[in-house]
């Protein structure tokens, strides 16, 4: 029979694991110092590799019965450890829902996107939260166990009035109100309503959203946890918000007013304030101002006009008519963050006052060398040991100091990203800056679109 022709036969039979410890194959060739090709032979062959689990006996039985000189032949597969599953949370309302405001092209304001709160009550369920789920551990072909990854618990941040019912797996609402991220918080948000801000009211320092339905007044403040929305004027006050700002009838700041919000701000127009804003500025019109902006600063109203003072906007600055015909000083500046520049600005002023602290150190350890350290007093000696040791430490936050400013300044020379774009004119005396690199217009520019490339601001036709 074939099958004794077989035992006759001679083969060389290796085995290979991959490595993974997942697999293993077969290596057969002919071998007049071999063994015979039977089941016992393979097995132990196997064995004696360390190929104990996921054996496929009906492969090395078609092996035995039909032998072919064959190389990499799947004799043996373990079993993948499977990871569990991460928990996830489900939110129970929109959470794209955005209610930011557009500016029209006449300059006016349009607020029914205002009415994309979302609202909720009391005791109402605001996310579901889906437990992890347990990992299944695999084995490889030499019955090692794999040790399987259990799912990680969902993450959320919780903030004001809302719970977690930890044995139900979800949070509620303690509260009517506004639910919002404020930051990366789930927070439901109550709304404080007042006519106007002024000598009535006082100033306003208030956790959720507040709703002025006429002016702010001059020398008054509104710090709010949310959003605010001024559907008259701001005078020289202050707004700091930790959502939006959306003020209707425009900022006549009379130098006083100072705008902060970590999300966008949405005004008709701005005139002579302080704006520091984390996201997005759309308006119409900015007159001597000073504005920094994280993002983008949008202003492409009707007049779409920016006069004197300094803008400035991490990604990009939009406008139609720059300057005035009077060269009017204005800056625009690009492609850095603002915060970024600003800790440039206060790290060098640090620096600089140690480096006078360090050098006035210095002129007394000098004098007290040119004396001669033992014909100083005990009073001086003790003076001079411990101005040593001032310098020492003054010294090392130096090179700290120094450091952390060529960090920064490495940032500030890599950014190439901003881009000044004027759909209408540049007057000569705007001055465009986008990370390191400085532009000045010298005469009037139409149609623009400003960028930095290979070092350089390059003036690019606008689209």
């Amino acid at each position: 029979m074939y099958d004794d022709e077989n035992l006759k036969s001679k083969y060389k039979i290796e085995v290979k694991i991959s490595l993974d410890k997942l697999k293993a194959f077969l290596q057969i060739s002919e071998d007049e110092n071999g063994l015979p090709l039977t089941q016992e032979n393979i097995l132990s062959i196997l064995k004696n590799n360390g190929v104990t689990y996921g054996i496929k006996e009906e492969v090395i039985k078609e092996i035995t019965n039909n032998p072919l000189i064959k190389t990499d032949i799947l004799v043996a597969e373990g079993k993948p450890a499977v990871n569990g599953i991460n928990g996830r949370v489900i939110y129970h309302f929109d959470i794209s829902k955005k209610s930011v405001p557009k500016i029209l092209e006449d300059g006016r304001v349009d607020f029914k996107q205002l009415e994309n709160v979302i609202n909720v009550k009391k005791g109402d369920m605001l996310v579901s939260i889906i437990p992890p789920t347990e990992g299944e551990d695999g084995i490889t072909v030499t019955g090692k166990i794999i040790k399987a990854q259990s799912g990680k618990k969902a993450k959320i941040s919780l903030g004001k009035n809302v719970e977690l019912i930890e044995d139900k797996n979800y949070v509620i609402a303690k509260a009517d109100g506004q639910v919002t991220f404020v930051g990366d918080k789930l927070s439901v948000l109550e709304v404080f309503e007042v006519n106007n801000v002024d000598i009535n009211t006082g100033n306003i320092d208030f956790v959720g959203n507040v709703v002025v339905k006429g002016d702010v007044k001059s020398g008054f403040s509104i710090k709010a946890g949310g959003k605010i929305d001024v559907l008259g004027v701001v005078e020289g006050a202050i707004l700091e918000a930790e959502g939006d700002i959306v003020i209707k009838n425009g900022i006549q700041g009379q130098g006083k007013a100072l705008i902060k919000t970590k999300g966008n701000l949405i005004t008709k127009y701005m005139e002579y304030c302080q704006v520091e804003v984390g996201g997005n500025i759309a308006t119409d019109l900015i007159i001597y101002s000073n504005v920094k902006c994280t993002k983008k600063v949008e202003v492409t109203g009707k007049n779409g006009l920016i006069i004197g003072g300094t803008i400035v906007a991490g990604e990009e600055i939009l406008a139609k008519k720059v300057g005035s015909e009077m060269s009017t000083f204005t800056d625009l500046e690009v492609g850095v963050d603002p915060k970024t520049v600003d800790r440039y600005k206060d790290t060098i002023s640090e620096f600089n006052k140690i480096k006078r602290d360090v050098e006035k150190l210095d002129q007394f350890i000098d004098y007290c060398n040119r004396i001669g350290i033992n014909n100083l007093s005990e009073d001086k000696k003790e003076l001079y040991i411990k101005t040593v040791s001032t310098k020492k430490a003054l010294s090392e936050k130096l090179a700290e100091i120094e450091e952390e400013l060529s960090e920064l300044q490495e940032i500030i020379d890599s950014s190439n990203n901003g881009r000044i774009k004027i759909s209408d004119i540049a007057y000569a005396g705007t001055r465009i800056i986008i990370s390191n690199s400085m532009y000045f217009v010298k005469s009037p520019i139409r149609f623009a679109t400003f960028i930095k490339e290979g070092g350089e601001i390059r003036v690019l036709p606008y689209k």
